[in-house]
């Protein structure tokens, strides 16, 4: 006798299937052909799915649906080609030794990140830690935790 860990039943030997060495599943048959079952469901489901994006204009909708929403909420994030060059300069320049990370100008930490007040000067950048980052680019929110910190003011 064995109990099924799924539904707790007590159940003879025979109810559990056998592995590849030999040893009985925890699981009894009934159990596990139900797991399948749901398995199967879920796989038929995926590819219900993907059938409807490529094949009957899903890929289309979506695409369209997103093209609409960027349009009214003034997205550009990382689809501004400006950014992404300026970006891809410093990382070079960088890499190459003609511009030096520097340490953050409002914190002093050593970790920093380039910041660029302007993008048509790719290279004139100011170097500034995630946390100062971040509150230059967002000043709504509270002063970085590290500055008030070092500041006393917590």
């Amino acid at each position: 006798m064995r109990t099924c860990k799924k539904c707790g039943e007590s159940k003879l030997m025979e109810g559990f299937r056998i592995d590849r060495r030999d040893r009985r599943y925890w699981t009894c048959r009934v159990c596990e052909n139900a797991d399948r079952r749901g398995r199967r469901n879920l796989e038929r489901d995926r590819i219900q799915r993907r059938v409807w994006y490529y094949q009957r204009g899903g890929k289309a909708l979506t695409q369209a649906r997103t093209r609409r929403w960027r349009e009214q909420s003034g997205y550009n994030g990382c689809g501004d080609p400006e950014r992404k060059r300026c970006l891809s300069l410093v990382s070079r320049a960088v890499k190459d030794g003609r511009l030096l990370r520097g340490n953050c100008e409002e914190c002093g930490s050593g970790k920093t990140e380039a910041h660029h007040d302007d993008y048509s000067k790719p290279l004139d950048v100011r170097w500034l830690c995630q946390p100062c980052h971040q509150a230059r680019h967002h000043p709504f929110l509270k002063e970085p935790v590290h500055v008030a910190l070092r500041e006393g003011a917590l």
